[in-house]
């Protein structure tokens, strides 16, 4: 049965004292760049694709917590900071990026399955559904904007940045707009790489761009994630997917005193409610 779940923002997994290994792999796509992940842990798989601007470092420990339960496999999205960074817009769309998703995950050959997205990876999760040799199990979609938003003017900050004096303050407003509070530094060193932040802009662009044109019916567990301090656009076209998704099986979490970005900000207390969302029927 749909139904609507509660879970306090203090619930947290304790993190496992025992070592974990990773190791970065990659695999070529099918337009010839690189699909690059890392691994962590033992156990079921679970896909993670992060936002935009959010790096790896910054997940680190929700994922730590997860990996006590789950094998995660973690996605380097392109255009996203350690993932490629392709200068052809074409190779930076959400539905690149969900052959990215796509590929990689039938390469894998997974036989059952999860995926987490967050923000603007939710996207090419959904879009990678239908593509996919065996679909998952269950998806946590966390804090995405399911209709078109408000452009961010890529190419005139880009013709802003390409002016010396302009550079640093476009690198910081993208940081600050559009990066969670733990990825600042990082953020800042990524994007004085000209390239960086041409990819990354771009993919910002087209990630906002896009909207969801049919409803989602994919005969596939769902649990929609929401912030109580996420921005009016995602608390309302979350609800409003919900409602065309009502003859699947879903859940909606609304995560009391949370932020947009709250999985980095307290990714302990987001790795509980991801596993607890992923054990719901």
């Amino acid at each position: 049965m749909n139904h609507r779940i509660q879970f306090p923002s203090s619930d947290a997994a304790e993190l496992s004292p025992k070592a974990l290994m990773n190791t970065t792999r990659e695999i070529t796509a099918s337009d010839g760049e690189k699909i690059r992940w890392v691994e962590h842990g033992s156990g079921r798989p679970l896909v993670v694709s992060p936002a935009l601007g959010t790096p790896y470092a910054s997940w680190l420990p929700a994922i730590l917590a997860l990996s006590v339960d789950f094998k995660l496999i973690f996605v380097f999205t392109r255009g996203g900071g350690e993932g490629p960074t392709p200068q052809d817009p074409v190779a930076l769309t959400v539905q690149r990026r969900a052959e990215d998703l796509a590929e990689l995950i039938n390469s894998l050959g997974f036989r059952e399955y999860c995926m987490v997205a967050h923000s603007s990876g939710v996207s090419p999760v959904v879009v990678s559904l239908k593509h996919l040799n065996t679909p998952p199990s269950h998806v946590c979609l966390i804090s995405a904007r399911y209709g078109a938003g408000q452009p961010i003017g890529s190419e005139a900050l880009l013709q802003r940045a390409r002016e010396d004096s302009g550079f640093m303050s476009v690198v910081q407003s993208i940081v600050v707009g559009y990066s969670p509070l733990s990825a600042v530094g990082v953020m800042r060193e990524w994007l004085r790489d000209f390239s960086r932040l041409e990819a990354l802009l771009r993919a910002f662009e087209l990630s906002r761009a896009f909207s969801y044109t049919e409803p989602l019916r994919t005969g596939i567990a769902m649990t929609f994630v929401i912030a109580e301090h996420d921005p009016d656009d995602v608390r309302k076209t979350t609800r409003q997917i919900i409602d065309t998704h009502s003859e699947e099986p879903w859940a909606l979490v609304d995560v009391p005193g949370a932020g947009h970005f709250f999985v980095q900000d307290d990714g302990q207390a987001a790795a509980a409610l991801i596993a607890r969302s992923l054990s719901q029927p």
